[in-house]
């Protein structure tokens, strides 16, 4: 009672949502095998919708150069908060807030989603292989959530950092532990693999967030104060539960990998939403006449050229949009039912496919003048 009554009914708050958060996981958890794939889908919905700005959000990091940048700044950061002495400024906070919580929380978001394979043998021919896959991922996000409202808190308010400390100590390794084992299921199981191509590159991701988290653990273990909270109940509840529900992820990944179906589910790598379009009036629809004779749908024939594009010079972010675009788009498409609807769907992607046109114009330019540099190297 004496070392609860530093605390404001906020924090009070805070910690009473923790503990029912983390009863709640266990819950689930143990009884995980009695609920079907409708008592995910909720969640898995959410994530679907917000996934195309999540991989906009993310594909520069997914460069090698951008990941050289990445790695140096780590490294730089680590130093910093090795040596840092005083209170963080508030650029300090803007970009520890960004690097902390919103990229390691946004990848690990996609990850449920990109990775999910589609049908049986797209990754492998063993359980293991699904285990990063939707719904066993989901096992992990009530300690990311969790996780990153502590780190805010503490980026925030020093206050809060001394006062649980601890705490944010064992949740700081818990999230590199999360992290490295998603480098090792790269490198090792290459879990990320699917039908359209090897995302090994994607390591970089978890890596540099584990080397981020590393340098924010050294911060927080640094500033050891005689307000510390030392409660061992909630250090064991963190830890109990997470056991728990890591346990969890095996007998999804079974249920994953049982039930997928065979083969690639039909127009599995088509343009959806584009295709639903063309169901409108075809006064307002035009078409292009093709080399052969026939005719295709004009903004179809856009779409899919530029995707041809990325598809050859751009391979590695065009296997992640299309996997995010194989799992968000059949649901979209399904619900344009009428002509109105497809002239509305049609309507709000010309404004898409006149700034395709654009990018198409340039990449051709910057591809042909490319060629041509090399033609004369050559010669």
């Amino acid at each position: 009672m004496r070392q609860n009554s530093q605390f404001g009914d906020g924090e009070k708050m805070l910690n009473k949502y923790v503990y029912i958060v983390l009863l709640c996981t266990v819950i689930i958890s143990l009884f995980i095998e009695r609920f079907d794939e409708s008592f995910f889908s909720p969640l898995k919905n959410i994530i679907d919708y917000i996934s195309i700005p999540i991989v906009i959000f993310l594909i520069p990091l997914v460069n090698p150069i951008s990941q050289f940048i990445l790695f140096f700044i780590s490294l730089y950061f680590i130093y910093k908060m090795i040596f840092h002495v005083g209170i963080l400024s508030k650029f300090e906070k803007i970009f520890m807030v960004l690097i902390l919580i919103i990229t390691p929380l946004l990848s690990f978001l996609l990850s449920t989603i990109a990775f999910t394979s589609a049908y049986k043998y797209e990754k492998g021919d063993n359980w293991l292989y699904y285990i990063n896959d939707y719904p066993a991922s989901f096992m992990w996000i009530p300690f990311y959530i969790i996780s990153s409202v502590f780190i805010y808190k503490s980026i925030l308010n020093i206050n809060f950092l001394y006062k649980y400390r601890n705490i944010l100590i064992v949740m700081l390794i818990t999230l590199i532990s999360i992290c490295i084992w998603y480098v090792i299921s790269i490198i090792k199981f290459n879990l990320t693999k699917g039908a359209f191509g090897d995302e090994i590159f994607l390591l970089s991701i978890p890596a540099i967030s584990a080397l981020f988290y590393i340098g924010f653990l050294i911060y927080v273990f640094n500033k050891k104060n005689k307000n510390t909270y030392n409660n061992i109940l909630y250090i064991f509840s963190w830890l109990f539960s997470f056991i728990i529900s890591t346990l969890a992820k095996y007998p999804l990944a079974q249920n994953i990998y049982l039930y997928l179906p065979e083969n690639p589910p039909k127009g599995y790598g088509d343009c959806f939403i584009v295709s639903a379009s063309t169901k409108g009036h075809s006064i307002l629809i035009g078409k292009v006449k093709m080399p052969n004779g026939k005719y295709i749908f004009r903004q179809l024939f856009i779409f899919k050229f530029f995707e041809k594009i990325l598809e050859v010079y751009f391979t590695k972010s065009h296997n992640l949009l299309r996997k995010i675009y194989n799992k968000v788009a059949p649901k979209i498409s399904s619900k344009i039912k009428t002509k109105i609807q497809a002239d509305i769907v049609y309507i709000i992607l010309l404004i898409i496919e006149l700034f395709l046109y654009i990018i198409i114009f340039l990449l051709l330019k910057i591809i042909t003048y490319n060629d041509r540099k090399k033609g004369n190297r050559t010669e």
